[in-house]
């Protein structure tokens, strides 16, 4: 049995997705690739993450639409990596001396 209500609400979030990676792309074209942009940029994906959450949480017929949206999320998230990697270095005072946030993290 195919889920289309669930299906809709997949399709929707890929369809905003693209937002998040865009404000990368532009940040980057701006040179604006800072820890502040990585914030905001984190907190739009955690929204995506709980709202993709939620709509699994309900999802009982695994709707064809899941999978696409998981991918695309965990895609987002990677952009969003790569993204923070370059904010770090570019805002590292020593360039010998750059570790990425998580790795910071794990040091504590």
């Amino acid at each position: 049995m195919e889920d289309v209500g669930h299906n809709a609400e997949y399709a929707e979030v890929l369809e905003r997705l693209p937002d998040l990676s865009g404000e990368l792309a532009v940040e980057r074209d701006c040179g604006d690739v800072t820890y502040a942009a990585v914030k905001e940029s984190e907190a739009d994906l955690d929204r995506f993450r709980s709202w993709l959450a939620k709509i699994e949480t309900c999802d009982y017929f695994d709707a064809p639409g899941g999978p696409a949206a998981r991918e695309a999320v965990d895609l987002a998230a990677a952009d969003l990596a790569t993204f923070e990697d370059a904010s770090v270095r570019a805002e590292s005072p020593e360039p010998g001396n750059v570790v990425s946030r998580s790795q910071a993290v794990d040091q504590l």
